[in-house]
């Protein structure tokens, strides 16, 4: 028995004639490397009634050992509960088991970690579990929770006043937790509660798009805020068309002045995407190292975030509260800071570039995604055809 690694697993095949082989990893109990002729997978083991059984905990041509040891780790404790033996009749056989494990612990401790590794949006799904499903559900058996109490927590949000947009992430979040639940047969659970609840009806929103005189009275009240990197956040979208995210995790290494690009090494689309930066980008990265390094003079010259946190040093976690007084003040309450990257598409479509170097820049997998920007780009042709009309001054 040897420790497995991730150079291992990429390269371990059956031999001819071999339908299937276990490996062992002897550093994380009870992790074992399940491979066939179509599949490498990471269980773990049960041991119930004198019977073993396994559990599969992810695909091992996707996930990493390391990822692998910590869910299992955290895994084993919530297999290895003594069985309990069957409740009176009349009683709930979930309630009365002191051991069942609760839905905040199987989040904690067995979804949370894999989640941390395979997500990209994982802050952001944490954030939505401790503010708006622990409340409801945290202390709740992980296998005791019915359908009718996501339902309840859904039309509670509802009553709440959140929009079918926010309710709709929640009730995502919920089936996504016990859809790993459910694959990992967690405490025995066969089907999730959450199979069947349909997402709310969402009106399509419009895209808003800043006017140049919407996007100076923006940028006036950004100045004045609370963060002092609000206002070179805000301007660095407006003048690339990232996304928030990309930009608050964006990172000097990521930067060539030479060439005038910014890096994003993991886009939505699962790949790298470059950015052209415009001489005007590159003065707000110029100021905005300026003003970390007198905001952090301590530290900032060594920071790798290009706009940190100046009290923790880190990527902010979220700029809502500013940016949401910033746009109050400016009288640009509908506008949302992905509106910013929208924006920035628009002017490259009334500047006259074409819906295929808006499709590049913004790292669109698909055209048809781009194709929202079309009408301003008729609508640009419809200034050109005046033109004409103007030329001939035809009088009819």
């Amino acid at each position: 028995m040897f420790a497995l690694s991730d150079a291992f697993v990429r390269q371990v095949r059956l031999h001819s004639g071999e339908e299937r082989r276990i490996y062992r990893d002897p550093e994380a109990r009870q992790l074992v490397l399940d491979v066939s002729q179509a599949t490498k997978t990471w269980r773990v083991t049960r041991t119930e009634r004198g019977r073993s059984r396994w559990v599969k905990i992810g695909d091992a041509e996707e996930m990493s050992v390391g990822e692998a040891r910590r869910i299992a780790a955290a895994f084993v404790p919530a297999l290895e509960r003594p069985v309990v033996r069957p409740a009176p009749a009349g009683a709930d056989p979930i309630a009365e088991r002191r051991d069942a494990i609760t839905f905040r612990h199987f989040v904690e401790t067995i979804y949370g970690p894999h989640a941390r590794t395979v997500k990209r949006s994982h802050a952001e799904e944490m954030r939505i579990i401790r503010n708006h499903i622990f409340p409801h559900l945290g202390d709740r058996p992980l296998a005791g929770i019915a359908k009718a109490e996501i339902r309840n927590l859904l039309q509670s949000k509802v009553a709440d006043g959140y929009g079918p947009s926010m309710v709709n992430r929640i009730l995502a979040t919920v089936k996504s937790i016990f859809a790993r639940a459910v694959d990992w047969e967690t405490d025995g659970l066969k089907e999730s509660p959450a199979r069947g609840i349909r997402q709310l009806p969402c009106p399509n929103r419009i895209d808003a798009f800043l006017t140049p005189e919407e996007a100076q009275r923006l940028q006036k009240s950004v100045s004045e805020s609370e963060n002092p990197l609000l206002r070179f956040i805000i301007a660095f979208l407006l003048l690339t068309g990232g996304r928030k995210r990309e930009a608050l995790d964006a990172r000097w290494e990521n930067v060539d002045f030479d060439r005038r690009i910014f890096t994003v090494p993991l886009s939505k689309s699962g790949k790298p995407r470059y950015i052209p930066l415009s001489d005007e980008a590159v003065r707000v990265l110029a100021a905005v190292r300026r003003e970390v390094l007198h905001l952090m003079p301590e530290s900032g010259a060594a920071n790798p975030w290009i706009f940190p946190n100046p009290t923790t040093g880190k990527p902010f976690v979220n700029i809502f509260v500013s940016w949401n007084n910033a746009r109050t003040r400016a009288g640009l309450k509908h506008i949302r800071v992905h509106d910013l990257r929208h924006s920035f598409a628009s002017a490259l479509v009334n500047e006259g570039m074409t819906l295929y170097d808006v499709k590049e820049i913004l790292g669109h997998a698909n055209m048809s995604t781009t194709t929202r920007y079309a009408h301003l780009s008729r609508q640009r042709l419809q200034q050109a055809a005046t033109v004409a009309s103007t030329h001939y001054k035809l009088q009819i």
